[in-house]
């Protein structure tokens, strides 16, 4: 039944890579019980490629993968949201966009993949890192069972999952 599925929207403030990532990877492993979106505060321009090869080779489904912002799952016709979980490593601060289904909000401290000062191999060893994190991650998300947990019960069953 659909009511049973959680809808969950990672966000980042790119939306290029970790949310992108965390997509993906709920959406393999928690298929029968979550259906899960990315975006982004202020949306890159595109997906990084370091983190499509990463889900690719990982067996993840990259086919409508790509670069949104937050603004537009809080249009009419967008999908219901059970849940929002910030990337951010920082508490944001700002203007939240006005969600009709009224979601949960929590924060998971998750650094970014990637630094300036890094080379191409140390890139990819970090995406590979980040992968193998984030899917213990996804799988603690995956095993719970909230299809009917709304609420402040949610709220407290994914902060208590939160890196």
């Amino acid at each position: 039944m659909a009511d049973d599925i959680l809808h969950v929207l990672f966000v980042s403030a790119g939306n290029s890579s970790r949310s992108i990532m965390a997509e993906a990877m709920l959406n393999k492993l928690g298929r029968k019980n979550f259906l899960a979106f990315s975006a982004g505060i202020t949306p890159d321009g595109e997906v990084k490629s370091l983190a499509l090869d990463t889900l690719m080779q990982t067996g993840c489904d990259t086919s409508d993968l790509h670069v949104k912002s937050w603004d537009e799952f809080a249009a009419i016709q967008a999908p219901r949201i059970d849940a929002v979980i910030l990337m951010e490593q920082e508490k944001f601060q700002g203007r939240f966009p006005i969600w009709f289904s009224n979601p949960v909000v929590v924060h998971w401290r998750i650094p970014p993949v990637e630094g300036p000062e890094m080379t191409d191999i140390e890139c990819q060893y970090a995406y590979r890192r980040f992968f193998a994190e984030l899917e213990q991650l996804m799988l603690r998300l995956a095993g719970l069972d909230l299809g009917h947990v709304r609420g402040y019960d949610l709220e407290i069953s994914l902060n208590h999952i939160a890196p």
